[in-house]
């Protein structure tokens, strides 16, 4: 939503003022915020799971299962 407010300024060539270029990193650091925490999420999970099984079992953690969009898709 950040983003969708800087751009219009952006396409006119209104980027002088303060408070676009405050909006605009804002935005970045949101983005930049989000893409670290997507890049923890997946590294993190191997190692979490190597640790249940470790400390639970191999039975205390369910297997991982990747159906994603495909599960409602019709295939002929």
């Amino acid at each position: 939503m950040l983003a969708a407010g800087a751009l219009p300024p952006l396409l006119a060539g209104e980027t002088g003022t303060p408070s676009w270029w405050l909006g605009a990193g804002v935005a970045a650091g949101t983005a930049a915020g989000l893409l670290v925490l997507v890049v923890r999420a997946r590294t993190a999970r191997p190692r979490l799971t190597t640790a249940l099984r470790q400390a639970l079992g191999p039975q205390a953690v369910p297997q991982r299962r990747r159906h994603g969009l495909q599960r409602g898709l019709v295939r002929g």
